[in-house]
């Protein structure tokens, strides 16, 4: 592997890395969802830095070159990471459903009390006026 790829290779994973620290102390992401990123990261930068482990498992593997199972390892964890985001925003629109229904019947218990409320003051106007004529 060239040396000028392995520094560019270790310069974007620090670069990324830095990046997605600085989003999670900016609560901008979440570090459940990073960690799959930084575990991609981390192994560019391993196989950046000692490249030769790296052939030997790929020659191992069957790939006749290295960069068709670092491309085959990436597009597992990307598919990995959307699936994992389908499952984050199932999970959320399930949630969104029911905080819209738990919100629509309170607001309709709400509703049922404020009825409850103005009938009582009605009534305790009525009784008020009615009490005040037989007074007089």
């Amino acid at each position: 592997m060239p040396l000028v790829l392995r520094i560019i290779m270790i310069a974007v994973s620090l670069l990324f890395f830095t990046g997605g620290l600085y989003l999670i102390a900016q609560r901008k992401l979440q570090l459940k969802y990073s960690l799959t990123w930084f575990f991609l990261l981390a192994l560019i930068l391993i196989i950046a830095l000692v490249p030769a482990p790296f052939f030997v498992l790929a020659a191992w593997c069957g790939f006749e070159a290295s960069s068709n199972m670092l491309f085959f390892i990436g597009m597992f964890i990307l598919i990995s990471i959307c699936l994992s985001l389908s499952v984050i925003a199932s999970k959320n629109a399930n949630d969104i459903r029911r905080l819209t229904q738990t919100v629509a019947l309170l607001n309709a218990h709400i509703q049922q009390l404020e009825n409850k409320r103005n009938q009582i003051q009605t009534l305790d106007h009525v009784r008020s006026n009615t009490y005040t004529a037989h007074k007089e």
